[in-house]
Protein backbone atom coordinates (compact mmCIF):
# COMPACT_ATOMS: atom_id res chain seq x y z
CA UNK A 1 0.00 0.00 0.00
CA UNK A 2 1.08 3.55 -0.79
CA UNK A 3 0.58 5.59 2.39
CA UNK A 4 -0.51 9.22 2.01
CA UNK A 5 -0.94 12.02 4.54
CA UNK A 6 -3.37 14.64 3.19
CA UNK A 7 -4.81 16.19 6.35
CA UNK A 8 -5.52 19.95 6.11
CA UNK A 9 -3.17 22.09 8.22
CA UNK A 10 -5.94 24.56 9.06
CA UNK A 11 -9.71 24.72 9.06
CA UNK A 12 -10.17 26.19 5.58
CA UNK A 13 -13.21 25.07 3.61
CA UNK A 14 -11.37 25.09 0.26
CA UNK A 15 -8.55 22.93 1.59
CA UNK A 16 -11.03 20.66 3.36
CA UNK A 17 -12.82 20.08 0.05
CA UNK A 18 -9.55 19.29 -1.72
CA UNK A 19 -8.54 16.79 0.96
CA UNK A 20 -11.97 15.17 0.83
CA UNK A 21 -11.82 14.80 -2.97
CA UNK A 22 -8.30 13.34 -2.88
CA UNK A 23 -9.48 10.71 -0.42
CA UNK A 24 -12.76 9.99 -2.20
CA UNK A 25 -11.20 9.43 -5.63
CA UNK A 26 -7.86 7.90 -4.65
CA UNK A 27 -6.65 4.66 -6.31
CA UNK A 28 -7.42 1.47 -4.36
CA UNK A 29 -3.78 0.94 -3.38
CA UNK A 30 -3.60 4.30 -1.56
CA UNK A 31 -4.00 4.21 2.19
CA UNK A 32 -4.51 7.50 4.02
CA UNK A 33 -2.81 7.91 7.37
CA UNK A 34 -3.32 10.50 10.08
CA UNK A 35 0.26 10.35 11.31
CA UNK A 36 2.50 12.19 8.85
CA UNK A 37 5.57 10.18 9.90
CA UNK A 38 3.96 7.01 8.50
CA UNK A 39 3.37 8.47 5.02
CA UNK A 40 5.23 7.75 1.79
CA UNK A 41 3.70 10.92 0.31
CA UNK A 42 2.73 14.09 2.18
CA UNK A 43 0.31 16.55 0.57
CA UNK A 44 1.33 20.14 1.35
CA UNK A 45 -1.12 23.01 0.90
CA UNK A 46 0.68 26.24 -0.04
CA UNK A 47 -1.62 28.68 1.69
CA UNK A 48 0.46 31.64 2.81
CA UNK A 49 4.16 31.80 3.54
CA UNK A 50 6.67 29.75 1.56
CA UNK A 51 8.78 29.24 4.68
CA UNK A 52 6.51 26.65 6.28
CA UNK A 53 6.30 24.63 3.05
CA UNK A 54 10.07 24.82 2.61
CA UNK A 55 10.68 23.46 6.10
CA UNK A 56 8.37 20.54 5.34
CA UNK A 57 10.16 19.86 2.06
CA UNK A 58 13.57 19.88 3.80
CA UNK A 59 12.32 17.44 6.41
CA UNK A 60 10.84 15.10 3.79
CA UNK A 61 14.07 15.23 1.78
CA UNK A 62 16.07 14.15 4.82
CA UNK A 63 13.66 11.27 5.38
CA UNK A 64 13.64 10.29 1.68
CA UNK A 65 9.89 10.73 1.45
CA UNK A 66 7.77 12.36 -1.24
CA UNK A 67 5.69 15.52 -1.27
CA UNK A 68 2.85 16.81 -3.40
CA UNK A 69 2.11 20.54 -3.39
CA UNK A 70 -1.28 22.16 -3.85
CA UNK A 71 -0.44 25.79 -4.68
CA UNK A 72 -3.39 27.77 -3.32
CA UNK A 73 -1.64 31.15 -3.20
CA UNK A 74 1.32 32.75 -4.93
CA UNK A 75 0.99 36.43 -5.84
CA UNK A 76 -0.09 37.58 -2.37
CA UNK A 77 2.64 35.69 -0.53
CA UNK A 78 5.95 37.27 0.56
CA UNK A 79 7.46 35.25 -2.33
CA UNK A 80 5.29 36.16 -5.34
CA UNK A 81 7.69 35.07 -8.09
CA UNK A 82 7.84 31.60 -9.59
CA UNK A 83 11.62 31.43 -9.15
CA UNK A 84 11.11 31.75 -5.39
CA UNK A 85 9.19 28.46 -5.33
CA UNK A 86 11.18 26.50 -7.89
CA UNK A 87 13.20 24.41 -5.42
CA UNK A 88 9.96 23.31 -3.75
CA UNK A 89 8.20 22.53 -7.02
CA UNK A 90 11.18 20.56 -8.35
CA UNK A 91 11.16 18.24 -5.37
CA UNK A 92 7.40 17.64 -5.43
CA UNK A 93 5.96 14.57 -7.10
CA UNK A 94 3.31 16.90 -8.51
CA UNK A 95 2.35 20.57 -8.13
CA UNK A 96 -1.36 21.24 -8.53
CA UNK A 97 -2.65 24.77 -9.01
CA UNK A 98 -5.56 26.61 -10.59
CA UNK A 99 -2.89 29.10 -11.67
CA UNK A 100 -1.20 28.24 -14.94
CA UNK A 101 2.21 27.98 -13.29
CA UNK A 102 3.87 26.83 -16.50
CA UNK A 103 2.75 30.00 -18.26
CA UNK A 104 3.75 32.19 -15.31
CA UNK A 105 7.19 30.56 -15.32
CA UNK A 106 7.62 31.29 -19.01
CA UNK A 107 6.57 34.91 -18.50
CA UNK A 108 9.15 35.26 -15.72
CA UNK A 109 11.87 33.26 -17.55
CA UNK A 110 11.78 30.53 -14.90
CA UNK A 111 12.52 26.96 -16.06
CA UNK A 112 9.45 24.74 -16.17
CA UNK A 113 11.22 21.64 -14.88
CA UNK A 114 8.64 20.27 -12.48
CA UNK A 115 5.58 18.03 -12.75
CA UNK A 116 2.76 20.57 -13.03
CA UNK A 117 -0.94 19.74 -12.88
CA UNK A 118 -3.12 22.64 -14.00
CA UNK A 119 -6.65 22.12 -12.71
CA UNK A 120 -9.40 24.03 -10.92
CA UNK A 121 -11.22 23.09 -7.76
CA UNK A 122 -14.54 21.32 -8.07
CA UNK A 123 -18.17 21.29 -7.06
CA UNK A 124 -20.42 18.49 -5.84
CA UNK A 125 -23.58 18.58 -8.02
CA UNK A 126 -25.39 16.21 -5.67
CA UNK A 127 -25.14 18.82 -2.91
CA UNK A 128 -25.35 22.05 -4.89
CA UNK A 129 -28.55 22.09 -6.89
CA UNK A 130 -31.14 24.70 -7.83
CA UNK A 131 -34.14 24.45 -5.50
CA UNK A 132 -36.21 26.71 -7.81
CA UNK A 133 -37.09 29.08 -4.98
CA UNK A 134 -38.12 32.71 -5.17
CA UNK A 135 -34.96 34.79 -5.52
CA UNK A 136 -35.63 37.23 -2.71
CA UNK A 137 -32.09 38.56 -2.40
CA UNK A 138 -30.14 40.51 -4.99
CA UNK A 139 -26.72 39.30 -3.85
CA UNK A 140 -25.49 36.42 -1.71
CA UNK A 141 -22.07 36.81 -0.15
CA UNK A 142 -19.71 34.90 2.13
CA UNK A 143 -17.93 37.18 4.53
CA UNK A 144 -15.89 37.30 7.71
CA UNK A 145 -15.81 41.09 7.83
CA UNK A 146 -15.85 44.25 5.73
CA UNK A 147 -12.72 43.42 3.75
CA UNK A 148 -13.55 39.81 2.89
CA UNK A 149 -15.34 39.32 -0.46
CA UNK A 150 -15.72 43.12 -0.79
CA UNK A 151 -18.61 43.17 1.67
CA UNK A 152 -18.39 46.93 2.23
CA UNK A 153 -18.68 47.65 -1.49
CA UNK A 154 -21.51 45.13 -1.97
CA UNK A 155 -23.54 46.52 0.94
CA UNK A 156 -22.95 50.14 -0.12
CA UNK A 157 -24.00 49.42 -3.71
CA UNK A 158 -27.07 47.46 -2.62
CA UNK A 159 -28.21 50.16 -0.21
CA UNK A 160 -27.77 52.88 -2.84
CA UNK A 161 -29.74 50.78 -5.34
CA UNK A 162 -32.30 49.83 -2.65
CA UNK A 163 -31.56 46.14 -3.09
CA UNK A 164 -31.05 43.33 -0.58
CA UNK A 165 -27.95 41.39 0.42
CA UNK A 166 -27.86 37.96 2.05
CA UNK A 167 -24.72 37.35 4.11
CA UNK A 168 -23.89 33.69 4.69
CA UNK A 169 -22.85 34.22 8.29
CA UNK A 170 -24.06 35.10 11.75
CA UNK A 171 -25.97 38.38 12.20
CA UNK A 172 -24.18 41.70 12.39
CA UNK A 173 -25.16 45.35 12.14
CA UNK A 174 -24.56 46.25 8.49
CA UNK A 175 -27.59 48.47 8.06
CA UNK A 176 -30.80 48.33 6.05
CA UNK A 177 -31.45 45.61 3.51
CA UNK A 178 -28.81 43.20 4.82
CA UNK A 179 -29.99 39.77 5.94
CA UNK A 180 -28.15 36.82 7.46
CA UNK A 181 -28.41 33.06 7.19
CA UNK A 182 -26.70 32.24 10.45
CA UNK A 183 -23.67 29.98 10.34
CA UNK A 184 -23.97 27.39 7.55
CA UNK A 185 -20.39 26.11 7.61
CA UNK A 186 -19.92 22.49 6.47
CA UNK A 187 -23.56 22.19 5.43
CA UNK A 188 -23.52 22.13 1.63
CA UNK A 189 -27.16 21.19 1.18
CA UNK A 190 -28.26 24.03 3.42
CA UNK A 191 -25.92 26.35 1.54
CA UNK A 192 -27.51 25.41 -1.78
CA UNK A 193 -30.89 26.38 -0.32
CA UNK A 194 -29.58 29.90 0.34
CA UNK A 195 -27.79 30.21 -3.02
CA UNK A 196 -31.11 29.31 -4.68
CA UNK A 197 -32.71 32.43 -3.19
CA UNK A 198 -30.11 34.83 -4.63
CA UNK A 199 -30.01 36.47 -8.05
CA UNK A 200 -26.27 37.03 -7.87
CA UNK A 201 -23.51 35.47 -5.79
CA UNK A 202 -20.28 37.24 -4.89
CA UNK A 203 -16.96 36.10 -6.30
CA UNK A 204 -15.38 39.39 -5.26
CA UNK A 205 -12.62 37.89 -3.18
CA UNK A 206 -10.04 40.34 -1.80
CA UNK A 207 -7.66 37.58 -0.76
CA UNK A 208 -5.95 35.25 -3.20
CA UNK A 209 -7.63 31.95 -3.92
CA UNK A 210 -10.04 30.00 -6.08
CA UNK A 211 -13.64 31.21 -5.87
CA UNK A 212 -15.68 28.14 -4.92
CA UNK A 213 -18.88 30.24 -4.43
CA UNK A 214 -18.78 30.95 -8.17
CA UNK A 215 -19.28 27.35 -9.23
CA UNK A 216 -21.48 26.47 -6.26
CA UNK A 217 -23.73 29.45 -6.97
CA UNK A 218 -23.97 28.63 -10.67
CA UNK A 219 -25.18 25.11 -9.89
CA UNK A 220 -27.91 26.73 -7.78
CA UNK A 221 -28.93 29.23 -10.46
CA UNK A 222 -27.22 32.34 -9.05
CA UNK A 223 -25.14 34.40 -11.48
CA UNK A 224 -21.68 35.16 -10.03
CA UNK A 225 -20.00 38.56 -10.09
CA UNK A 226 -16.19 38.42 -10.17
CA UNK A 227 -13.26 40.76 -10.42
CA UNK A 228 -11.73 40.76 -13.88
CA UNK A 229 -8.52 38.86 -13.13
CA UNK A 230 -6.61 36.49 -15.45
CA UNK A 231 -6.85 33.61 -12.96
CA UNK A 232 -10.65 33.94 -13.03
CA UNK A 233 -10.96 34.55 -16.76
CA UNK A 234 -9.26 31.27 -17.55
CA UNK A 235 -11.87 29.26 -15.64
CA UNK A 236 -15.02 31.41 -15.56
CA UNK A 237 -15.10 33.15 -18.95
CA UNK A 238 -18.71 33.42 -20.15
CA UNK A 239 -20.17 32.15 -16.89
CA UNK A 240 -19.84 35.23 -14.68
CA UNK A 241 -20.23 38.99 -14.78
CA UNK A 242 -16.79 40.61 -14.56
CA UNK A 243 -16.19 44.01 -12.98
CA UNK A 244 -12.90 45.94 -12.63
CA UNK A 245 -10.95 45.81 -9.38
CA UNK A 246 -8.13 48.21 -10.21
CA UNK A 247 -10.12 51.42 -9.67
CA UNK A 248 -11.08 50.58 -6.10
CA UNK A 249 -14.44 51.54 -4.62
CA UNK A 250 -14.85 54.41 -7.08
CA UNK A 251 -15.24 51.83 -9.87
CA UNK A 252 -16.49 48.79 -7.97
CA UNK A 253 -19.58 50.37 -6.40
CA UNK A 254 -20.99 51.93 -9.64
CA UNK A 255 -20.33 48.66 -11.50
CA UNK A 256 -22.26 46.74 -8.85
CA UNK A 257 -25.14 49.25 -8.85
CA UNK A 258 -25.43 48.86 -12.62
CA UNK A 259 -25.67 45.07 -12.32
CA UNK A 260 -28.04 45.22 -9.34
CA UNK A 261 -30.42 47.44 -11.32
CA UNK A 262 -30.69 45.00 -14.20
CA UNK A 263 -32.08 41.52 -14.37
CA UNK A 264 -29.27 38.94 -14.20
CA UNK A 265 -28.77 36.52 -17.06
CA UNK A 266 -30.59 33.33 -16.10
CA UNK A 267 -28.23 30.42 -15.52
CA UNK A 268 -29.14 27.97 -18.26
CA UNK A 269 -29.30 24.20 -18.04
CA UNK A 270 -26.39 24.07 -20.51
CA UNK A 271 -24.28 26.28 -18.24
CA UNK A 272 -25.00 24.07 -15.24
CA UNK A 273 -23.96 21.05 -17.28
CA UNK A 274 -20.79 22.86 -18.34
CA UNK A 275 -19.95 23.60 -14.70
CA UNK A 276 -20.72 20.01 -13.73
CA UNK A 277 -18.32 18.66 -16.35
CA UNK A 278 -15.56 21.29 -16.13
CA UNK A 279 -15.40 21.36 -12.34
CA UNK A 280 -15.96 17.68 -11.66
CA UNK A 281 -14.19 16.63 -8.47
CA UNK A 282 -13.84 13.06 -9.70
CA UNK A 283 -11.93 13.90 -12.87
CA UNK A 284 -9.90 16.61 -11.12
CA UNK A 285 -8.77 14.34 -8.27
CA UNK A 286 -8.10 11.38 -10.56
CA UNK A 287 -5.93 13.64 -12.72
CA UNK A 288 -3.92 14.52 -9.64
CA UNK A 289 -3.33 10.86 -8.78
CA UNK A 290 -2.33 10.08 -12.36
CA UNK A 291 0.37 12.76 -12.12
CA UNK A 292 1.57 11.39 -8.78
CA UNK A 293 1.91 7.91 -10.24
CA UNK A 294 3.72 9.20 -13.34
CA UNK A 295 6.38 10.58 -11.01
CA UNK A 296 6.38 7.53 -8.75
CA UNK A 297 6.90 5.14 -11.65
Amino acid sequence: MYKVFAEPPLDDFCINRIAHALKLYAPPNVKFVTDETEADLVVLYAHGRKKSIWWSICRLKEQNRQAAVVQMQLKSTPNPHTADWLDIWRYAAVVWSYYNLAQLCQEESTPVNFNFYHAPLGVDPSAFTDHNLKRKYTMGIHSKGWSHESLREVVTAAQEAKKSVLVFDNPNDYGAGVFFTGLVKNNDRRMSYWYSQCRYVSGLRRTEGFELPVIEGLMCGARPICFDLPSYRIWFEGLVEFIPESGGRAQIIPALIKLFNQKPRPVSRAEKQQVKEKFNWGSIARGFWERVYEHKI
